[in-house]
């Protein structure tokens, strides 16, 4: 018998798909793929199951599986909203509201079978007062326990004593039927398909504290398994804030994890899927980002569960409970493989170019630079090196660390970009020993003579070249703190007045350090100017760094009339007043050069100096060209590379930092701002090592012990007895480290000096050097202080020997003719101090240097060694000597400083991926300052525990402070 046709009405969208053409499919395949599109499955899932066999659901699906064709539907037919921040989740703060966790209440409950059979209770209260006296009673009367399924009760008689004890409790314990203690109660968790292959998984906050409160030893496991199982944070939805949520994990990743929890805990899993339109609105809206000079900054919609997961992959450094932002850094690589998974998402993404700068790389002619394809002005051609270091630039529009190792040629590879650029304006900022460095090699290279030097803070720029290059030092550029003394006691209470008209000591008093020693604003003026008889007066003090208004103020004072003000007192403080406001550096921004160099750019490396903030202001402009070179982009430690990241992409560095970072410790946030150094050096950095591009010799590298001797040692034994009595002394005040460090920094200084020009008392010293100039004909010698290369120098001369001398007083001009008469063999002997003769000098004729003395930092040591080992030298081998005190007896300072000079090296050949070494080797170790460490030295173990026990109560005392302002 026929039976009536039913009517099924069909939805829009699977109608369609049935409606259209076949092909050469058959009739089932073609229905089994138009079933699949519409669910949204493989064409397995939704194969017909064969008869009699149950059909298998299938809710999701691996990422693996490949992406089938969809319809997709305007963004803006769905609003998504616009939210700033995500909270992320404190686990802790979910564990310590469980209610067994701290609820005494909630522990001190006892559960009765129905049949008065069996008891149970917490096993927190299995020792205390309570819970012992219940136990003893049960097993007294014939009974068992056992701390995980409870106790037995052995009559009526004995549950009524076991309940009598628990209500004589204080507070009573209340009593409550077994069947309330549910710790298999299973705790419920929603797996939300977001896309094809991903998922959110979420839960509610009140019913995970809820379990807790049931299970708390198997919930706080639970809860310890969520935190660890995804490296990125779980976060507050922002739609429900008592609503916990992950960031989008696979589906298969999300699986594992259900299952993992639940044997730990009886989890009951609850399976969606995001609405279709939904999910094309999501995709539809866009990922923006904006590539920046091999960076790629990401900014995403909170709100939209699809862009959460550049989230998973920069979110490793957010402290918990802390909010996380929009927005992120990351390098070119890490873009790309989030770029794969947006892509597989079917995500939108926009990207934005920002170019400001005013260079075109396209329209260079490098064949037109001088040196290039024929000899420039100084005969030379630049070397392959060179050529890439010009392209680098140019490739980079300009902004970028020229970062090659001493001896490269940096200066040369600076101009020749410089000029490829077609740069009109060119701004050097220089130190002072290399100004007519690069007055001659601009000269050389680019053919021009239309060279202005400022020389002077307040000096007349109307001769300034509207093209051409202009070339200052960080001296002049740099406004520095200020003191002035008062020539009466009219001019004193004048001047006095006028500060405080102006809130001058207002703002000093502010800045000044927290503490029992901090002054008042009528301190402080009080003690300016203040007649101390004889017609001296103590001196007004002004710093910019403080006070940046200064400048204006003392600029812009009127003198009175009628008090006496003498006209060549204004005079001087007008002066004085426009260099605190930092006339120059004002007035070469006006000039608007187009490229600035800031060469021995290892000087900018600290944030807070005067002649760092100048650079920057500079260069702050990024359509301006900005070049940092530097032979020692890290002298000390990775911050200092961050320092100059900082002056050609601000923020860079610690934006990438927070992405980097594997956790939210200080270790952590540590090591991933040197990875972020090392990470950013890599696309703005070029850097070539001489033993990769020159044929160079090899350093040889030997330690001499020399056994120091004269009244110059009897000097080093007084002073350092009397550095161990201070430390001793500080320690038992309850200083700390930085306290002591303080109170010895002077003792330090003077031993070092002592034992240097101990070093040089014992002929040995200068039969050494005597040794080398007779073999070699010539020989580079670097010490550290003054009084050491003076008795140096006296000796030498003693022996016959012809000697050119550069310290940090030589004037330029004299270290420009010491330089040429060295390296024309008019003198056999360059003695130079290793800071101030450590730039800007090539002195190659010398194969051989000897270190008399050792610094602190050991980029100063390699910057002085390689003024020999450079492009030019021609020996088999270079060699270098260093001292070393030798004295079995005593505390040696050159063994403390040698021993930590290798290993501070380490961490910056660790970040630099070199193999520089001071002892010839790299060798594994951690950046540490040299000052603690020689200090720390210096101290016995004892000295060094109560040294920790006084930063701990100084930090408690710290944060007792702290709490104390807040309240």
């Amino acid at each position: 018998m026929a039976s009536n046709p039913i009517l099924v009405r069909l939805p829009q969208e699977l109608d369609d798909l049935l409606n259209e053409k076949r092909g050469t499919q058959t009739r089932a395949a073609f229905l089994t793929a138009a079933l699949a599109r519409y669910l949204g499955v493989d064409d397995a899932a939704a194969r017909i199951p064969k008869r009699g066999r149950p059909r298998k659901k299938v809710t999701s699906f691996s990422p693996e599986d490949p992406p089938a064709p969809e319809e997709m539907v305007p963004a803006e037919t769905i609003e998504i909203p616009d939210i700033a921040s995500l909270r992320t989740v404190s686990w802790k703060e979910i564990t310590d509201s469980f209610p067994w966790y701290i609820g005494q209440d909630a522990r001190r409950t006892l559960y009765v079978s129905d049949d008065g059979s069996f008891v149970w209770f917490s096993k927190e209260e299995r020792y205390e007062s309570t819970g012992t006296a219940i136990v003893d009673i049960i097993k007294k009367h014939g009974g068992y326990w056992d701390r995980d399924i409870g106790g037995s009760i052995a009559s009526p008689d004995v549950l009524k004593a076991v309940k009598a004890r628990a209500l004589r409790a204080r507070p009573a314990w209340s009593i409550r039927p077994m069947r309330e203690r549910d710790t298999d109660r299973p705790f419920q968790i929603e797996v939300v398909e977001i896309a094809r292959g991903w998922a959110l998984i979420r839960f509610d906050r009140p019913t995970l504290v809820a379990a807790g409160g049931a299970a708390r030893t198997e919930m706080i496991r639970l809860v310890g398994a969520m935190e660890t199982s995804t490296p990125s944070p779980w976060c507050h939805d922002f739609q429900d804030e008592e609503c916990l949520v992950s960031l989008p994990v696979p589906m298969t990743t999300a699986r594992k994890l259900v299952k993992n929890w639940n044997s730990l805990h009886p989890v009951e899993t609850k399976a969606t899927v995001s609405d279709r339109a939904q999910q094309n609105a999501w995709r539809n809206q866009p990922v923006c980002i904006e590539r920046d000079t091999g960076l790629v900054h990401v900014t995403v919609a909170l709100a939209n569960p699809l862009h959460r997961i550049l989230l998973a992959s920069t979110s490793g450094r957010v402290r918990p409970g802390t909010p996380v932002g929009p927005t992120a850094t990351v390098t070119g690589n890490m873009w790309a493989e989030i770029a794969k998974t947006f892509a597989a998402m079917k995500v939108a993404v926009r990207e934005h170019r920002k170019t400001t700068s005013r260079f075109d790389p396209k329209i260079a002619n490098l064949s037109a630079i001088p040196g290039w394809e024929k000899p420039a002005e100084n005969s030379y051609r630049f070397f392959a090196h060179q050529q890439d270091g010009i392209r680098f630039l140019l490739d980079r529009e300009m902004r970028g660390i020229l970062g090659d190792e001493m001896g490269l040629g940096k200066t040369g590879t600076a101009i020749g970009a410089a000029v490829g650029c077609r740069a009109q304006r060119v701004l050097v900022v220089a130190p002072a020993n290399a100004r007519w460095v690069w007055d001659r090699e601009i000269r050389g290279w680019s053919g021009t003579d239309r060279i202005f030097h400022v020389e002077e803070s307040l000096q007349d720029l109307t001769d300034l070249p509207d093209a051409g290059w202009a070339i200052v030092t960080y001296d002049v550029l740099t406004a520095r703190s200020r003191k002035f003394t008062p020539p009466d006691a009219a001019t004193a209470s004048w001047l006095r007045a006028k500060l405080r008209e102006a809130g001058h000591y207002r703002v000093r008093a502010a800045a000044e350090m927290p503490g029992k020693d901090r002054k008042s604003a009528s301190q402080l003026a009080a003690e300016e100017g203040r007649d101390e008889g004889d017609g001296k007066f103590t001196p007004f003090h002004f710093d910019a760094r403080i006070n940046p208004e200064i400048g204006n103020v003392l600029r812009n004072l009127v003198m009175p009339a009628g008090r006496g003000i003498s006209s060549q007192t204004m005079t001087l403080l007008h002066r004085m007043g426009r260099r605190l406001s930092s006339e120059m550096l004002h007035a070469l921004m006006a000039w608007e050069p187009d490229v600035v160099f800031a060469d021995e750019a290892h000087r900018i490396k600290n944030r807070d100096a005067g002649r760092t903030r100048a650079v920057r202001t500079l260069i702050e402009d990024r359509s301006r060209g900005a070049v940092l070179l530097t032979g020692t982009p890290l002298r000390n430690h990775g911050g200092e590379g961050a320092s100059l990241i900082e002056a050609i992409l601000p923020g860079a560095s610690d934006r990438l930092a927070g992405t980097l970072a594997q956790g939210h410790r200080r270790s952590d946030r540590n090591a991933a701002q040197d990875a972020a150094v090392a990470e950013i050096f890599k696309t703005i950095m070029v850097r070539r090592l001489k033993a990769d591009v020159l044929d160079l010799p090899d350093k040889i590298r030997q330690w001499v012990e020399i056994a120091p001797q004269g009244e110059a040692l009897w000097h080093y034994d007084e002073v350092m007895d009397q550095i161990l009595q201070t430390v001793g002394r500080e320690i038992a005040g309850g200083a700390t480290s930085g306290g002591i460090a303080k109170a010895i920094m002077g003792l330090l200084s003077s031993a070092r000096k002592w034992l240097g020009l101990a070093k040089v008392a014992n002929p040995g010293t200068v039969d050494l050097i005597d040794d080398v100039v007779e073999a070699k004909g010539a020989c580079l010698v670097f010490a550290h202080h003054r009084a050491v290369i003076a008795e140096l120098e006296k000796q030498l001369r003693k022996r016959g020997r012809s000697i050119v001398t550069v310290h940090g007083e030589t004037p330029d001009r004299e270290r420009a003719d010491a330089e040429q008469m060295f390296q024309e063999g008019k003198v056999e002997i360059f003695l130079g101090s290793i800071n101030a003769a450590g730039e800007a000098l090539t002195l190659h004729r010398a194969d051989t240097c000897v270190f008399v003395e050792l610094d602190w930092v050991p980029a100063a040591m390699h910057q002085a060694e390689d003024r020999g080992h450079r492009a030019g030298q021609t020996a088999k081998g270079y060699h270098i000597i260093s001292l070393l005190a030798h004295m079995p007896d005593r505390q040696n300072l050159d063994e403390y400083v040698a021993k930590v000079l290798i290993e501070k090296l380490a961490n910056i050949n660790t970040i630099l991926d070199e193999k520089a070494g001071i002892a010839g080797r790299r060798i594994e170790g951690t950046d540490a300052s040299v000052r603690s460490r020689v200090i720390a030295a210096l101290m016995s173990e004892a000295q060094r525990t109560d040294v920790a026990k006084n930063t701990q109560v100084a930090a408690a005392r710290k944060r007792a402070r702290q709490r104390s302002k807040k309240q």
